[in-house]
Order: C-alpha cells, then structure tokens, then sequence
C-alpha cells in the first residue's frame, strides 16, 4: 500500500482564457473618378462612355463641361421636355400652329440652321474610324458623328474666347451674340447649370472655371 503522505501534490493552476482578437479588414470604399461619377449621375449609355472620353480627349475639351454640356441640352436621351427619349434619335422641335420644326438634333443639339457648316468644318470621319467606329456620311442624329461634331465645336469656341464661361454661352446663344455681349438670362442660366451640376465637390472645391 502507497502511504498517501508520500503522494505527490501537484498544484492545478486555473487555465487563462486567451482573448479571441478577431481583426476585421476594413472594406475600401471605391471612388470613381470625376468623369464616372459624372456619366453614372446622369445614365449615360455604357456604350458612349469611353467614346465620349476619347472624343473629349482628341479635341482637348474638359469632358466634365462637355458632358455636363451635353445633359443639359438632352438629358443624354434619357427624356427631356420637347426632346424624344431615344439617344439614336434626339430631335427638338418648335410647335408652329399644328406643325413641327425640327431645331436641333442629336445628343449635342447641334442647330438644322447650321448643319452645312459643321459638317464642312468639324465632322472628321476618319477620327471617328479610328476609334474604331465607320461613319462615312455626315448625319447629324447619329450619336457618335454628334458627339463628336458636338465636342469639335466646342473645342473651336473655347479656342476661339480663351474661357468656358464664355464657350458654353456662344454655344447656346450663339458666337455673334457673345462677342457683342448680347447675352441673354437664359442663357447665363445655361452656363450655371452646367456648372452645378459637377462642382460643389469634396470641401467645397471649386473646381469649375464657369464660375
């Protein structure tokens, strides 16, 4: 027999629980770029938006004013007042008793009084071939010949003031109006739409020069 004096004593010592730290990876928030939040903000077909980029690009024209531009004069086909709500087919038109006139087209609302001219002095079909779309006639209501006469027009009118305040306001009023400072309310107000609808940004930077 064991003489339990003799037995070992083994001191137990309480387990310590070690504390689950559960380490949680931050989702990062995915921030567009200006020129997608844009082209989200309004529902620009997925088609037209790296085309419209390209296009801004090539002409060297702000593609924030160009599409903001752009949403203004067609809501970019979604619908709008007096305008259809097809992006192939966006016409303007005036009621003249029971009859209509057609007065702009396209995405850009490019002016039927001044169609010659464009197409003589923007319409570039091999531009738009590169981009690897085939547009051999000039058709106004076709969006990517209108985006891109669009876009070259307002190239040439920047050029032309120096300013984007007083580009946007020569594109709805006119050259000959701007110059001479003729310059109607409505169409100041034009040149603020555009304007708010991509700055108040982030701290309130102003990041427009239409303002």
């Amino acid at each position: 027999e064991t003489n339990s004096e003799e037995l070992t004593q083994v001191e137990f010592i309480p387990e310590i629980e070690t504390p689950i730290v559960e380490y949680i990876e931050e989702e990062e928030e995915i921030q567009l770029d200006p020129v997608e939040e844009l082209f989200e903000k309004f529902q620009v077909p997925y088609e037209l938006r790296d085309y419209t980029r390209q296009i801004c690009e090539i002409q060297n024209v702000d593609p924030l004013i160009f599409i903001s531009l752009v949403q203004i004069e067609s809501h970019w086909g979604n619908s709008k007042v007096g305008v259809t709500a097809d992006y192939n087919n966006v016409v303007s038109y005036r009621m003249y008793g029971k009859n209509k006139e057609w007065t702009d087209l396209g995405l850009a609302q490019l002016s039927t009084r001044y169609a010659a001219d464009f197409e003589k002095r923007h319409f570039n079909p091999s531009l738009i071939f590169s981009l690897g779309f085939v547009r051999k006639r000039f058709k106004i209501r076709d969006p990517y010949v209108n985006l891109q006469v669009g876009a070259s027009y307002l190239s040439y009118l920047y050029k032309h003031f120096g300013d984007y305040k007083l580009a946007v306001m020569a594109y709805n009023t006119g050259m000959g109006n701007v110059a001479k400072g003729n310059i109607p309310k409505i169409t100041y107000e034009y040149a603020h739409a555009i304007a708010n609808n991509w700055t108040r940004r982030q701290g309130d930077i102003e990041l427009c020069s239409l303002n």
